[in-house]
């Protein structure tokens, strides 16, 4: 008798063992549906055209590097918006910074501004509205390219002016 008490308590515990590995399992795809949606819906198309066709100005500061860059020619500011890329953002992951602050203007007013997102695995833009982050998109290839030269070549300047003002 004690030997069919003791295998039907580990019976239970065995069962009782499997469903809560089931719960566990049915909680995995929640998790992952979460994962599968974008942490800000991408910039609306007409908002999108409305950059492209009225932006007359962007200004870029960077942080960590010296310099700021500033675009007032219709074409290269209209190039530049290009670079806003269709993906969804589907979070921002761990350790990764904004490098930059995008400012659009019209007629010397800021309409817009951006967060840039520019490292290893971590290449889109959070675009703000009244100082709250509204929408996120990837980066397109031709930014991808666009934001590796600049930041290479200022790289490449800031070295020139150390190695100058050490003496090599």
């Amino acid at each position: 008798m004690k030997y069919i008490s003791s295998l039907l308590i580990l019976v239970i515990l065995v069962l009782s063992c499997q469903s809560s590995g089931d719960q566990k399992k049915s909680k995995q795809p929640s998790d992952q549906a979460q994962r599968s949606e974008a942490i800000y819906p991408t910039l609306p198309v007409e908002l999108h055209k409305r950059l492209y066709d009225q932006v007359d100005y962007l200004d870029y500061i960077f942080h960590d590097l010296p310099f700021s860059m500033s675009q007032s020619e219709k074409p290269s500011v209209q190039t530049n918006i290009a670079y806003i890329g269709q993906g969804k953002v589907m979070g921002i992951p761990q350790g990764c910074k904004p490098v930059a602050r995008q400012f659009y203007q019209i007629q010397g007013e800021i309409i817009f501004e951006a967060d840039v997102y520019f490292s290893e695995g971590c290449q889109f833009y959070i675009f703000y509205e009244n100082g709250q982050a509204k929408y996120a998109n990837a980066m397109s290839e031709n930014g991808i390219a666009f934001f590796n030269k600049i930041i290479s070549q200022a790289i490449e300047a800031s070295n020139q002016v150390r190695n100058q003002a050490s003496g090599n």
